[in-house]
């Protein structure tokens, strides 16, 4: 498969992705952070917790989608690379 822009190194937009999927993953880290130090500071620290669920639950999903994203990108580059 023939490159669109052959004067583009893709390493440095590989990398710039890389980036932007790292710092969106730490912005989720440090929102998820926060809540369980609030919810720390509560005698019950299991129902704090749980009240803390939608929170915890946005983390996951978008965790996911974000893992499911870099997938769609990432796995066909690494199919063209193996031929």
């Amino acid at each position: 498969m023939a490159k669109k822009f052959p004067d583009i190194d893709h390493s440095r937009i590989d990398a710039l992705g890389d980036g932007i999927y790292a710092i969106a993953l730490t912005l989720l880290g440090l929102d998820l952070v926060g809540a369980v130090m609030k919810a720390s500071e509560e005698p019950d620290l299991n129902s704090a917790l749980l009240h803390e669920w939608p929170i915890f639950f946005s983390f996951l999903m978008l965790n996911g989608l974000l893992c499911a994203l870099r997938g769609l990108v990432s796995v066909p580059r690494l199919l063209t690379i193996r031929r």
